[in-house]
């Protein structure tokens, strides 16, 4: 440690008496200026705080968001004399609860140890850093300059987005607005009653699938039995689709229609994944329009091939290469169907670092990757944005567009759930503000009518008035 400018202060005022003293031969004003001098000297001698070590609990916590944790640090110190004063950094956003993050440790001539604990609100989502402390250490006399020190304890926190508990109505006389999605129609499954088509008998088909009047009228020309074939049962699929347009970020740093819709992807994953369905999840941006892209043939080639899709949409215009190092390398969040717990936690792994802004594929260009996943499905869609009379009209368009890449079944069904996250309300503040949020909600009731296609089950949830889960509840209706 460098001496402190208190300590030139006292040597100064301490030379100056016994050069007087010297000039006129005062004794006094020499021992006077002795008594400074020889107090600097002394405190020299004392050492400031050392062998300072800070503990910390568990190297990787996993928490949910609007959780709690305590946080407890044990610090101790050796050697030396003074103040060591403690600070630890809190993650940005996060709330203190309880207690403090900072402390003042005394230090005499005993080692020392003193326990620093609080409470912290995880109030975002997101992998936050732990255990960045800084340290003062301040002489006991102050001759001397403060030491500035860090320990970084290298915890690391995780914070899940919370994911709300969606259950079925159980009674009866109730009747939930969260639809089933069809059975896929694959090749080799469960028969089921829907018809398909005639064929030729082949060896290992039952004969009670024999159709007898149709056999009768092309036995003198195939000379072999006409079976009847049904469509076979497949798997339930859901397709999740999440905008991480700039409106979605409508609201408070921290509570916003993002942060929102977010849990409402993650709540409807968990819920038709506990029900033996594969759910496919995909991440688009609809202020990504045509013109924000230029590639060449070659590069949309190679990327759409790797898709599955074997022939080159006309949704993205082809231009000459932007740099000669190549193309900019397109960003997309695309999850197949998968089912199980793994599929889960590849949801969870994407919406835990999801951001404004994540994606280079609007609506119509993500459905476009994805439409081969589609065929011979019939998938249940959920699309959770934020409507505005901007983006009205091209959604209706893409949600028209998105029917032609689901089979047709002969039993009509429900395939779309418009998911509408209301953020007026959550960037209210005033009574005012309140007030023309309110009014907004009822304009955006219209436009999801307007846009919405016949059949589509519409779900305008305001965060800010109910959770997801008695949003439903309130749509529950009576048989």
């Amino acid at each position: 440690m460098r001496i402190s400018e208190l300590s030139s202060i006292i040597a100064f005022y301490g030379f100056a008496p016994i050069i007087i003293g010297l000039f006129f031969g005062n004794m006094i004003l020499i021992y006077a200026g002795l008594v400074p001098i020889v107090f600097v000297i002394l405190s020299l001698v004392f050492e400031p705080v050392q062998g300072i070590e800070v503990t910390g609990g568990e190297k990787i916590q996993k928490v949910f968001v609007e959780d709690s944790v305590k946080i407890t640090r044990t610090i101790r110190a050796s050697k030396g004399l003074g103040l060591l004063l403690i600070y630890e950094k809190l993650p940005e956003h996060f709330e203190l609860v309880e207690g403090k993050n900072v402390t003042v440790l005394v230090k005499m001539f005993q080692p020392v140890e003193e326990r620093m604990e609080y409470t912290i609100k995880c109030t975002r989502r997101g992998l936050y850093p732990l255990g960045e402390i800084d340290y003062s250490v301040r002489h006991p006399v102050g001759t001397m300059n403060p030491e500035q020190g860090k320990v970084n304890l290298g915890e690391t926190l995780i914070v899940e987005p919370r994911c709300f508990k969606i259950r079925r109505v159980p009674e009866r006389q109730q009747r939930s607005i969260l639809p089933t999605p069809a059975e896929s129609l694959i090749r080799m499954g469960v028969p089921t009653t829907n018809f398909r088509e005639l064929r030729e008998y082949n060896y290992g088909d039952s004969f009670r699938s024999i159709n007898w009047k149709a056999t009768a009228r092309s036995i003198h020309v195939s000379g072999v039995p006409t079976v009847n074939e049904f469509e076979r049962e497949g798997h339930q699929v859901v397709w999740i689709f999440l905008n991480s347009g700039k409106r979605m970020e409508l609201g408070t740093s921290i509570e916003n229609g993002f942060e929102y819709a977010i849990q409402a992807a993650l709540s409807f994953a968990e819920f038709y994944l506990d029900r033996q369905c594969l759910v496919g999840f995909s991440i688009y941006n609809e202020d990504r329009g045509l013109q924000h892209f230029t590639y060449s043939r070659e590069y949309l080639r190679s990327l759409y091939q790797s898709q599955g899709v074997k022939t080159l949409p006309d949704l993205l215009p082809v231009g000459p290469r932007a740099s000669e190092s190549g193309d900019p390398k397109l960003v997309y969040f695309n999850l197949y169907p998968d089912g199980r717990r793994k599929q889960f936690l590849k949801i969870q792994r994407i919406l835990q670092s999801a951001r404004i802004g994540m994606s280079d594929f609007n609506l119509a260009q993500s459905l476009q990757l994805v439409k081969g996943h589609m065929k011979s499905t019939t998938p249940l869609l959920i699309l959770i944005t934020n409507v505005t009379e901007e983006s009205a009209v091209k959604l209706k368009d893409d949600l028209i567009n998105a029917e032609r890449f689901i089979t047709r079944i002969r039993v009509p069904r429900k395939n779309l759930l418009l998911v509408n996250v209301s953020g007026y309300g959550l960037a209210a503040e005033s009574v005012e503000e309140q007030d023309a949020a309110k009014v907004m909600a009822i304009k955006e009731r219209s436009l999801l009518r307007k846009v919405a296609p016949s059949g589509a089950i519409i779900l305008n949830w305001d965060p800010s008035s109910k959770s997801l889960v008695d949003q439903l509840i309130s749509r529950v209706k009576s048989r």
